[in-house]
């Protein structure tokens, strides 16, 4: 019952079967750490011009996340997550400073169709480890690809003729 996030200090000493005790260790401390890393997410990039058949494989979409835990960020891991929700490793770039982590995706390492149109959604999730093993998944993140637009078709003018008589 000991409260997370607080440091403590102890010592130990050993005592056998006969009662014979051992001198106190040298003091060691501690820090409580029963809570799993905190994700949040701060933005995700607009797509630009692309929409779900016309795109540039190498545009980047940059995703920001505040990865923060009390005793520290052991590791990081982020992923697409597949239509069949399997996990895609879309990764391309990655920057960390502080607890603000930076991933970049390009948008030819997205799932898309057959034939090579964009899906209108993807999925991202983030997964963070503290340096004591507790785990904490982010899978909130959700990015929207426009449809292309199509253009309004021009509406014919008919001329009206009027018969005028003398």
């Amino acid at each position: 019952n000991l409260a997370d996030g607080q440091i403590y200090f102890y010592r130990v000493k050993a005592r056998n079967a006969y009662g014979a005790e051992s001198a106190w260790s040298n003091s060691v401390y501690s820090v409580q750490d029963s809570s799993y890393p905190s994700i949040s997410l701060l933005s995700i990039t607009g797509i630009g011009e692309n929409n779900t058949q016309v795109w540039e494989a190498q545009d980047i979409i940059t995703v920001k996340l505040r990865v923060k835990d009390n005793t520290g960020v052991a590791s990081k891991n982020f992923w697409c997550v597949g239509k069949d929700e399997s996990i895609i490793d879309c990764l391309d770039t990655e920057i960390t400073d502080g607890d603000i982590w930076t991933v970049n995706v390009k948008l030819g390492d997205l799932e898309h169709d057959s034939d090579y149109h964009l899906y209108g959604s993807y999925n991202f999730c983030a997964e963070a480890s503290d340096t004591v093993g507790n785990v904490n998944r982010f899978c909130d993140m959700t990015l929207k690809v426009s449809e292309p637009s199509i253009p309004e078709p021009e509406t014919p003018v008919t001329p009206i003729i009027e018969q005028v008589k003398d």
